[in-house]
């Protein structure tokens, strides 16, 4: 069983993953390719393909479902942002995963 230390670095590490890809998905929306940076930065080489992929999914179903709520008072746009954001989301999973 890991010890308190042990798992205070494991939540680190998987945040500071979690936190590179929401990076990439915002590079990404700015029109580079995330693929690219993540096949060759040596920080994010090592991240599991599948916790990339998963990561993916789950953030694409999070702004398919606030893409359908109305926008909350005065951030009219925001909603056009996660639907910018879902888009490219959607494009680099179905690039991973072959799915159309």
């Amino acid at each position: 069983m890991p010890g308190v230390a042990d798992i205070g670095t494991t939540l680190r590490d998987e945040f500071t993953g979690y936190a590179r890809l929401l990076f990439l998905v915002n590079a990404a929306l700015h029109g580079h390719d995330p693929q690219a940076y993540l096949d060759r930065h040596p920080l994010l080489t090592a991240v599991d393909p599948w916790y990339v992929t998963g990561l993916l999914a789950g953030l694409a179903g999070m702004w398919a479902d606030a893409t359908r709520r109305p926008p909350p008072p005065g951030l009219p746009t925001v909603r056009a942002f996660q639907q910018a954001q879902l888009d490219v989301t959607l494009d680099w999973l179905r690039m991973r995963t072959g799915w159309r």
